[in-house]
């Protein structure tokens, strides 16, 4: 019978033959990178040695996401998530990462090893399902698009009419002229914010980068859609006081987890006699720490159902109104900004809360 090590080297053997196996010294230079590494990362074991790991870096990640990491790692616990690297030859690709702290005799660290799959194939599949998730909602919108747009549309025209009435006087009304076309003005702005807001929805966000955005401006342009279809149906929707202030993030995914979250409270208040949907943000300057609340006028979700809103493909509505995806994949984009996203079960009513930090943080209106 073998003796213990020789199944451990085995053992090690074995898992080197299909992970991507790397260890590091405390500094974070590589001290050893199995052939799986070099493939993957197309460096050869030579050029690796002695390196540290942002020379793989792709971008995609924040500075707060591996600040995490570093963390976690250096208290002696096991990080775990996906990180998108950057091959040698600038392809990218995603690896499910375990980092591993080494400890001596004397229960001190003293170096990390790592253990890494490719899941490229399944980022690339998961991101043609955000954008199908997209596709769909932009099949509904269209519908509300075109109708919010022939309304300013119609005043734009009528008071184009007036205008040349107006004209053809002898003695025009310069005080109905200006009134006219702060009309047109008015209008043409409306127009302009929704087709933003539309672009906005629309991009595809597979490599996007962190991004510092106005909080206030792109919030608005991200739910004028929700605010048009909630009046269509009769819906209160309410945008509390938003704070003026940048944050940075991946504009394109928060504006999905925005939309996905309203598009849920739309249908989950559609059919009561009392329909709201509330919205309000809370800024956490001392932890760098900004919050999202989407609260509706639903009494809650029963915890049979709570505890399954996050698994792919479960869904309460009706066949052909919901793919079960929405919040799987909104959960799946907070984790990758380092937040979180959770239902509160000790509202009176159904609130959704999600959190992120906020980064580089700035004050607009100081800065201006």
């Amino acid at each position: 019978m073998a003796n213990f090590s020789d199944e451990y080297l085995r053992l090690l053997m074995a898992i080197s033959e299909v992970a991507i196996v790397a260890f590091t010294d405390l500094n974070g230079r590589i001290t050893f990178a199995n052939k799986q590494f070099c493939t993957i990362s197309g460096y050869s074991f030579e050029e690796l040695i002695n390196q540290d790991h942002r020379m793989l870096n792709s971008a995609y990640h924040s500075a707060e996401f591996f600040r995490d990491l570093y963390k976690t790692i250096h208290q002696g616990k096991i990080w775990r998530g996906d990180i998108q690297n950057k091959n040698k030859d600038g392809s990218y690709y995603w690896v499910d990462t375990q980092i591993i702290p080494i400890f001596n005799d004397k229960q001190e660290i003293e170096s990390f090893a790592s253990v890494r799959f490719d899941i490229t194939e399944r980022k690339l599949m998961e991101n043609a399902i955000i954008n199908l998730e997209k596709m769909a909602s932009l099949g509904e919108m269209s519908a509300i698009v075109a109708h919010e747009i022939n309304n300013p549309l119609a005043i734009i025209q009528l008071s184009i009419d007036s205008l040349k009435k107006e004209f053809k006087k002898d003695n025009c009304a310069l005080d109905i002229v200006e009134q006219k076309i702060e009309k047109i003005n008015f209008s043409i702005a409306r127009i302009a914010k929704l087709v933003r807001g539309l672009k906005t929805f629309s991009r595809t966000s597979g490599l996007e980068e962190f991004t510092i955005i106005n909080l206030q401006t792109f919030i608005e342009e991200a739910l004028s859609f929700s605010k048009c279809k909630c009046i269509g149906e009769g819906i209160h929707f309410k945008i509390n006081e938003l704070p003026n202030l940048s944050i940075q993030c991946r504009p394109d995914q928060i504006s999905q987890v925005l939309v996905n979250l309203m598009n849920n409270a739309y249908d989950a208040v559609t059919g009561l006699d009392e329909k709201w949907i509330d919205f309000s943000v809370i800024v956490d300057e001392e932890n760098n720490l900004i919050t999202f609340l989407v609260r509706d006028s639903g009494k809650g979700i029963p915890v049979h159902v709570a505890n399954k809103i996050h698994t792919p493909f479960f869904t309460t509505k009706d066949f052909g109104k919901g793919t079960g995806l929405g919040l799987s994949i909104s959960k799946a984009i907070i984790e990758e900004h380092s937040g979180v996203l959770y239902l509160d079960d000790k509202n009176d009513n159904t609130l959704f809360v999600f959190k992120i930090p906020m980064n580089q943080i700035k004050n607009i209106s100081k800065a201006s």
